[in-house]
């Protein structure tokens, strides 16, 4: 894996990063805005009921964002073990984590439904630089 100053290094920890960005954007309080700077336009996202949303689907990805009703918390596993990172390429990657999650329940602000996943991510890099999210798994454990 080398050291941390090659493109092997930066490109992990920019999709760790970019992950963490991602989830931020999940637990807004309007998330349909934020989810849009990391998404593709050509995103996939595959929830944890296994609900499948993209351009291509009935309701599209454009629809469910604009009802999709935010994440209350989260928190990643950030164990070397269980982050497991693939560079496709210098300009996209995966990375594979452990999440929890939590939705509010009801309208009781202290019951919390947590969702414990498998993620997948799959980014690429766009021209300016910016990493944009292509496929987000969800896979309740």
């Amino acid at each position: 894996m080398g050291g941390t100053n090659n493109i092997f290094s930066r490109n992990r920890d920019d999709t760790i990063e970019a992950v963490t960005l991602l989830w931020r954007a999940f637990c807004d309080p309007n998330p349909q805005k934020s989810l849009k700077k990391y998404l593709a336009k050509d995103a996939i996202l595959v929830q944890p009921d296994g609900s499948v949303y993209s351009q291509d689907t009935e309701p599209s990805l454009d629809d469910y964002l604009e009802n999709f009703e935010p994440w209350t918390a989260y928190r990643i596993d950030q164990d070397e073990e269980d982050l497991k990172f693939v560079e496709i390429d210098m300009m996209s990657s995966s990375l594979t984590y452990h999440v929890t999650t939590w939705k509010q329940e009801g309208d009781s602000k202290d019951r919390m439904r947590p969702t414990e996943a498998i993620c997948t991510s799959i980014w690429r890099q766009g021209p300016g630089g910016d990493w944009v999210c292509c496929l987000h798994h969800m896979a309740p454990v």
